[in-house]
């Protein structure tokens, strides 16, 4: 069943991803540029939101997108193991281009959840140690 959102405008029609033909999306867009890419998806809903880790691609994308939607949407799933780096450079990216910016973390602090679970506990790296869970 697929979902439908009405507006003032026009009504959207969204296909649940079962309904997406994944190779004839590869097909059309791929000779798409990723400029044409963000500007067809701005045409397709207004619903868009862009995600970001503030990651070293991240300025570069950001930028094209606020370029041509001054305020899109932007979201950013803080974990709490950026660095110091990531932070600086997020702070004044999002000052810089002027992001709409909703920002997520979780209830839990990086530094709580270590010492409840372990130093990343989903992860097992050779030589490295995780802290005892309690």
């Amino acid at each position: 069943m697929a979902l439908t959102v009405a507006s003032s405008e026009r009504k959207t029609e969204y296909l649940p991803p079962e309904r997406f033909d994944l190779a004839q999306l590869n097909l059309n867009m791929g000779p798409m540029s990723a400029e044409e890419i963000v500007k067809k998806s701005y045409a397709f809903s207004e619903k868009v939101m862009t995600s970001t880790t503030f990651g070293h691609q991240s300025a570069v994308i950001l930028h094209m997108v606020t370029r041509i939607k001054p305020n899109a949407k932007i979201l950013w799933v803080d974990t709490g193991y950026n660095t110091s780096a990531t932070y600086r450079f997020a702070d004044r990216l999002i000052e810089r281009l002027k992001l709409n910016i909703e920002i997520y973390a979780p209830e839990m602090t990086s530094t709580r959840r270590n010492v409840m679970l372990g130093v990343f506990p989903m992860l097992k790296i050779r030589g490295m140690k995780n802290l005892p869970a309690k």
